[in-house]
Formats: C-alpha cells, structure tokens, sequence
C-alpha cells in the first residue's frame, strides 16, 4: 500500500482598513497557531496587513472564513480582504508564524 503524502497549501490575503497599530498582525497570529498554520502577517505601506499562511487545507479554510466572517472579534476595522493566491505547496517553508 503506498504511503500518502500530505498536502499542504498556501494562501496570501490583504486585509484593507484600519488595521494597523491595534493589534491586527497578532490577533492573526493567534488565529493561525490556534488552527495549526505558519506564516507571517506584515504591514504595507498602504496601510493594509499581508497575510500569507501554509498549512492543510481545511485549517485554511477556516483561517479564510475566520478573518472574512468574524469582523466582530478583531481589532481594528475591517473594510475589505482580498485572496491574492492560494496554492497547492511541496513542503512548508516556515517555522511559526511571524509579525514582520
């Protein structure tokens, strides 16, 4: 019987809004640990947050759903998010998940 791989992916959002200096990036970070993701989450000179996490499917998902449907738990304010890319990965290539 072969042995089955898993399959990880990567996902990178842009949350736009007033989500800089109120904590944004490590409420993030804790939504990611709590579902098993790494990644990082930095601020732009837009003044949105890039968000990119690795990690299984279905714990994607529910890092996605969580930062679109649970505006009433996060710092800040949110007015958009936008999915720049989800893609299936060979490995994963961060150790955490980093405020930059």
């Amino acid at each position: 019987m072969a042995q089955q791989k898993n399959v990880f992916e990567e996902a990178k959002v842009v949350v736009r809004g007033f989500v800089q200096g109120v904590g944004y990036r490590w409420f993030c970070r804790e939504l990611a640990a709590a579902r098993g993701l790494v990644g990082y989450a930095t601020n732009l000179a837009d003044g949105s947050v890039e968000i990119v996490v690795q990690g299984e499917p279905d714990s994607i998902d529910r890092f996605i759903r969580s930062i679109i449907n649970d505006k009433n738990i996060q710092p800040g304010r949110i007015e958009s998010t936008q999915l720049v890319h989800r893609r299936q990965i060979a490995e994963i290539a961060y150790n955490g998940f980093a405020i930059r």
